[in-house]
């Protein structure tokens, strides 16, 4: 079986992208093969995180029609398969968002798990992206503002036709102005997979350019990561997958 998850949330700087490298790296290590994709296509982070980020090949120019996607994936930390986009404006200029789904689909299905972190928003290259995957997981903050952008995501899903596999919950402090676990499950209408405390080894490890669960696997976040990839496997192989067509 295959499952393509779709990492994606309604504002920026929640922690998207460094969860969809230490869930990756997680998901390896309980036996599964593993492809990570940078799919913000126009502001790239994810080859930054960890420390990827000078790849001469990447999606956009297979976008463009200059590379094939096996020309544009590497080998990863911790045994995942890693396909970057490029931080340069020109490639960016010159790809073909469009063809996201035609040329990565079939690539995709080669791996177990494969992981989408998308842009932050609600744009065509996020719907794109959604209309790939099989499940989204949904990534937010305890704050007010980022779980009423979450909800506008959960609602994308319900309109396409795709329920949302869960939320993990980022940076949380515990402080009065945020908002509750249950709150936040209530308000997004989805169950919380993760409920993660806030930690100044993430900004550690980002200087490092390396995955919290790499650099510090004993803290509570990596166990943290570690608890969501089992849930995630629980989720995807017991439950039957929708099939994309029906997703329309």
């Amino acid at each position: 079986m295959s499952a393509i998850i779709a990492l994606a949330s309604g504002k920026g700087g929640v922690g998207k992208t460094v969860t969809c490298s230490n869930l990756a790296i997680c998901l390896a290590a309980e036996g599964k093969t593993v492809t990570i994709v940078d799919a913000d296509l126009a502001m790239p982070d994810l080859g930054v995180s960890i420390g990827m980020y000078d790849k001469k090949t990447t999606l956009h120019d297979v976008l463009a029609g200059e590379a094939t996607i096996e020309e544009a994936t590497y080998d990863g930390p911790g045994g995942i398969k890693f396909i970057p986009s490029s931080i340069l404006l020109d490639s960016y200029l010159k790809s073909k968002p469009d063809k996201m789904a035609d040329v990565l689909g079939d690539s995709l299905r080669k791996t177990d798990y494969a992981l989408i972190d998308l842009p932050a928003s609600l744009t065509r290259n996020v719907v794109e992206g959604i209309l790939l995957s099989d499940y989204v997981l949904i990534l937010t903050t305890p704050d007010p503002t980022a779980i009423s952008d979450s909800l506008k995501i959960r609602l994308l899903c319900d309109k396409l036709g795709l329920r949302a596999i869960g939320v993990v919950v980022l940076m949380v402090r515990g402080d009065k102005v945020e908002l509750t676990k249950e709150q936040v499950e209530a308000y997004i209408n989805s169950d919380i997979l993760a409920w993660i405390k806030y930690d100044d080894r993430f900004r550690m490890a980002s200087k490092k350019r390396k995955p919290m669960i790499i650099e510090f696997p004993d803290s509570d976040a990596a166990k943290s990561y570690k608890e969501l990839a089992k849930e995630v496997i629980r989720r995807v192989e017991g439950e039957p997958r929708q099939a994309n067509n029906d997703k329309k």
